[in-house]
């Protein structure tokens, strides 16, 4: 009898965890830009000019009103100002946020490429963008940490905590991403995110996300990998 309590024992150590039900796992890619990395105005123009030259014919539209400038400097007031509540802060933070509308504008424009054929990877989009990018200096990357739009897949898929703590230049995309990615559902993908949304826990990026697959119950590649941290 107590022989056979011991191997009961043993087989439930040893199977026990295919039982259990594994959680849900979101393969995604995302094309996103940390705002923090726009230091100067010359950071922007490297990116519309990179644009520019991938769609010449769009470049006119890449104008914010003057709406959107209060509104935006209304909605994201205390992470543009910070702690310092100087004359000098605030004209700072005026800049920043001509600098980040700027950066929205290309976001719109590049989401509307992105929705003509939902079937293409972001990637695509990425491709034509660094093809015309300076190789000596580049706007574009693959790496978080690296370059002023960054493009990055995760083939093996996230979990909804993964999604939340996956982290650029110190900004975590949060709950709001992962928001993002589980409301587009899991039937008729790949699904693009209905717009070129934000990014962080204020504001603090731009970012479009497109779901891959969904995959429910299934057992995790490579147990134990995190995703990759900033470089």
């Amino acid at each position: 009898m107590r022989t056979t309590a011991i191997l009961l024992l043993v087989l439930c150590c040893v199977y026990g965890d295919d039982k259990k039900t594994q959680p849900t796992r979101y393969k995604i890619e995302v094309l996103y830009t940390i705002h923090k990395n726009l230091r100067t105005d010359a950071d922007v123009q490297r990116i519309v000019g990179l644009f520019g030259k991938t769609w010449p014919k769009l470049v006119s539209r890449l104008k914010p009103w003057a709406r959107d400038m209060r509104d935006y400097f209304e909605i994201y007031r205390d992470r543009l100002l910070g702690q310092e509540r100087s004359l000098k802060a605030a004209r700072r933070a005026n800049d920043q946020v001509v600098r980040e509308l700027k950066v929205r504008c290309v976001y719109q424009l590049l989401h509307s490429e992105a929705k003509k054929d939902e079937a293409k990877s972001l990637k695509v989009l990425f491709e034509k963008l660094r093809k015309h990018d300076d190789p000596k200096k580049p706007v574009c990357s693959t790496e978080a940490g690296r370059g002023l739009i960054v493009y990055r897949e995760f083939p093996d898929g996230l979990t909804g905590a993964e999604l939340e703590n996956l982290e650029d230049s110190g900004v975590k995309f949060t709950h709001n991403f992962r928001a993002r990615v589980t409301q587009l559902g899991s039937t008729n993908l790949p699904r693009l995110g209905r717009k070129a949304d934000v990014l962080g826990k204020a504001g603090h990026g731009r970012q479009i996300v497109r779901l891959l697959e969904v995959i429910k119950n299934a057992k995790k590649k490579n147990a134990g990998q995190t995703p990759p941290k900033d470089k």
